[in-house]
């Protein structure tokens, strides 16, 4: 199992966004805030499935930027493997060398989720120029819809999460029982949580942990990648608001510290 992976600086609010191709009222401007809703992020105009019609989506970070992780959520891709594709460049300025290419990969969309998440090897690499590049030929709402974009670097801590932790849904429900006893549930929501408990953390990753407990604590968008080497990263990564735990010395040695923290998927 690889180490997990935290970011939490997201680049796209404060860089200049375009795309070939977009509804009026859904631009990619939209991705520049936290929400994932379908109804607030970038979607094509009708017909727009492939790259060479426009689906594709471009992001100057303004300057030359560190980035290991590229992820987007709340999509409305075809789900299953060889359905949609993906393609991520980054390179140093709009026409300077590309010091990260993809290729055309599976964007490997889980039914419910909904997420494409791609983790930079020997990361990070440095540039400017971020493009996204999608094919989902087959998409039976004929646009491309997107809710959320992250594009950023990440903290991979010296020690993993404990096998304590645990992941689950929370939701919003009411259940109603006629008098004979049956249940007519009524589903607001559901949203994917991990709880992590983080036993060992060498005291010289704390300015990094208190700037993440910065973040978090006003409710800045994070993404939680539990196994940056899995294969099956996009039904268990999250990118959600995180609700730190005080920070304490478990290990009975100024060396280390201990943490935890709950992360639930932003809707």
């Amino acid at each position: 199992m690889g180490t997990m992976l935290l970011a939490w600086n997201n680049l796209v609010p404060g860089s200049v966004l375009s795309a070939g191709s977009a509804e009026p009222s859904l631009p990619p401007q939209n991705l520049q805030t936290d929400h994932g809703s379908a109804d607030a992020g970038w979607q094509t105009a009708a017909g727009v499935v492939t790259a060479s019609a426009g689906a594709w989506v471009e992001v100057d970070l303004g300057s030359i930027r560190p980035v290991s992780v590229l992820a987007i959520a709340h999509t409305n891709l075809s789900v299953g493997s060889g359905k949609a594709t993906v393609r991520w460049t980054i390179r140093t300025a709009q026409s300077g060398t590309v010091v990260y290419d993809s290729g055309t990969v599976d964007a490997g969309i889980v039914a419910g989720i909904g997420q494409s998440i791609r983790v930079i090897p020997n990361a990070p690499v440095t540039g400017r120029i971020v493009r996204l590049e999608i094919n989902d030929a087959g998409n039976p709402d004929a646009f491309i819809n997107i809710g959320q974009m992250f594009i950023g670097d990440a903290w991979m801590p010296a020690f993993n999460f404990s096998y304590e932790s645990t992941m689950s849904r929370d939701e919003s429900a009411i259940e109603i029982r006629s008098r004979a006893g049956l249940l007519f549930p009524r589903i607001d929501w559901t949203a994917r949580v991990w709880n992590v408990v983080q036993k060992t953390v060498r005291r010289s990753e704390m300015g990094t942990l208190l700037d993440l407990d910065m973040v978090a604590r006003r409710r800045g968008n994070v993404l939680f990648i539990p196994d940056r080497t899995s294969t099956d990263m996009n039904r268990f990564a999250v990118l959600g608001t995180l609700k730190p735990t005080q920070i304490g010395y478990g290990a009975q040695s100024g060396a280390f510290r201990t943490w935890g923290f709950t992360i639930t998927e932003r809707l």
